[in-house]
């Protein structure tokens, strides 16, 4: 990954950072066999790299050498120099040069006897005109070749010798920030189809939670599937990143389907599904932490000798995350965390094994059923009440808050306060500002970086950063209860 030189901090990337962005996206796109896919994704790469080159510092250079240079033959030619333009920005030396130019050919074609010196003069400021109207364009690079079946199936081939004939199927899902997520259909050599998930590292990180090393979460997945917690059955890790430029692991596909999203369903829950929910979170919440949970990742939260003590940590660790240092302030932040450092719950609950990311669009159900839970780099051990607020959170009106904290009660044994729920509420709304505030950073300070990283400060910062007060004023209503 490359470090571009510090730039002020902002929410929106610049606008030549947010156009590389975009190119790079459209390099990675396969047209395959379409052509005239494969001709419109060539113009607009044209175009869009041009925007990128003909904003940068040496294209504006370039410009501003020119203007002077004209202004002096226009002035010796006798057409006087006009008004300097207070606006920079590559429109805005274009529309002065363009008058120039239209100056300095009046000057020359007015009748009057022009000295051919003079005359070569213009002709090659002309050309220089418009090499600087043309910049070449921008090209994007990527730093790792993307995983593809190809190389895949060649990676089987090297590590598993005479196992594996073949990939059938090789599709890249939508979504994951962190890790790059890819179905696959392998085909042993005795013919057996096996369904396989890769679960991958990107270059690009904007958080770093408890078990962000794809080994870290391999060593927790691995846990939880020899406890029976309904997980996607792990098959192997593979740590060695030259073998195909990231880290990896690799999970045989778990049965189901997802039954909504991160951003709350409308569509009611069936009572035994909401109970499949809770008694799974349940079974997580109350795993032992032994000798074996504690050489995991989730190790280093054992060290807090309260749960009020563990819950500052927890606050501490997103107040402090990685790219929060370059970040734009916001007042919001500010007063949010404030608050949380202030207002820690004193419960004398012990703590517990965390999902951390409990929602349904990471839940694969088969029925009524939960089958298997992904993504498992934010687990943590602490509050169970952070789970149990997401999870209602994300649900939204597709199930009853009241009636999903009782059950959760009575399947697990777990006592969860009001205000404790209302506390994790909150800090719901700081997890996504420190996600907007980092991702906004992390997008224009490194290269190259996905598209997917702005629509965080795009679509989230400004909606979610509006329910800071309201989320506040809420758990100051229910505090002691």
């Amino acid at each position: 990954m490359m470090l571009r030189g510090k730039s002020p901090a902002r929410l929106v990337p610049t606008t030549d950072r947010t156009l590389r962005g975009v190119l790079q996206a459209l390099a990675e796109i396969d047209p395959g066999e379409r052509t005239d896919i494969a001709h419109v994704l060539g113009m607009a790469q044209m175009v869009l790299g041009n925007l990128v080159t003909r904003e940068s510092a040496e294209t504006l250079a370039v410009l501003g050498g020119l203007e002077a240079d004209i202004d002096a033959l226009v002035t010796r030619c006798g057409g006087g120099i006009a008004p300097a333009s207070p606006l920079t920005g590559y429109d805005a030396m274009v529309a002065r040069l363009t008058g120039c130019m239209a100056r300095l050919t009046a000057v020359l074609h007015d009748g009057a006897a022009v000295d051919p010196g003079v005359l070569q003069e213009a002709e090659a400021l002309e050309a220089r005109f418009y090499a600087a109207l043309m910049p070449a364009a921008a090209s994007a690079v990527s730093e790792i070749p993307p995983l593809t079946a190809e190389r895949f199936e060649a990676y089987l081939h090297a590590r598993f010798p005479g196992d594996y004939e073949r990939v059938s199927r090789f599709t890249r899902l939508v979504g994951g920030f962190q890790k790059e997520t890819i179905l696959v259909d392998a085909i042993r050599s005795d013919g057996e189809e096996v369904a396989m998930v890769i679960r991958a590292e990107k270059s690009d990180r904007f958080v770093k939670f408890t078990a962000s090393a794809i080994t870290d979460e391999f060593s927790v997945v691995r846990l939880m599937w020899k406890r029976g917690i309904p997980v996607a059955e792990p098959l192997w890790l593979e740590a060695d990143e030259a073998r195909l430029g990231r880290r990896f692991m690799v999970s045989r596909r778990a049965a189901g389907r997802n039954t909504g999203s991160a951003y709350g369903d409308s569509q009611r829950f069936p009572e035994a599904l909401v109970r499949s929910y809770l008694d799974t979170l349940a079974r997580i919440h109350n795993q032992p932490i032994d000798d074996r949970l504690a050489a995991t990742a989730l190790g280093q939260w054992t060290g807090h000798a309260t749960l009020a003590e563990n819950t500052r940590a927890e606050i501490a660790a997103w107040r402090h995350q990685i790219w929060l240092s370059p970040a734009p302030a916001s007042p919001s932040f500010a007063r949010l965390f404030d608050w949380l450092e202030a207002n820690v719950p004193d419960d004398d609950e012990p703590v517990r094994v965390l999902h951390n990311d409990f929602g349904p669009h990471n839940i694969l159900v088969e029925g009524d059923t939960v089958s298997a839970v992904l993504d498992w780099e934010i687990a943590r051990l602490g509050d169970p009440a952070e789970d149990l607020s997401f999870f209602v959170q994300c649900a939204g009106s597709a199930i009853d808050r009241e009636d999903a904290v009782a059950l959760y009660e009575e399947l697990s044994g777990n006592r969860i306060s009001r205000f404790r729920m209302a506390y994790f509420d909150v800090l719901s709304i700081g997890k996504v500002l420190v996600s907007t505030l980092s991702a906004a950073a992390m997008y224009q300070e490194t290269e190259p970086a996905l598209i997917d990283w702005m629509q965080m400060p795009l679509r989230g910062h400004g909606a979610y950063q509006a329910l800071t007060e309201t989320r506040i004023a809420a758990a100051e209503a229910v505090r002691g209860t």
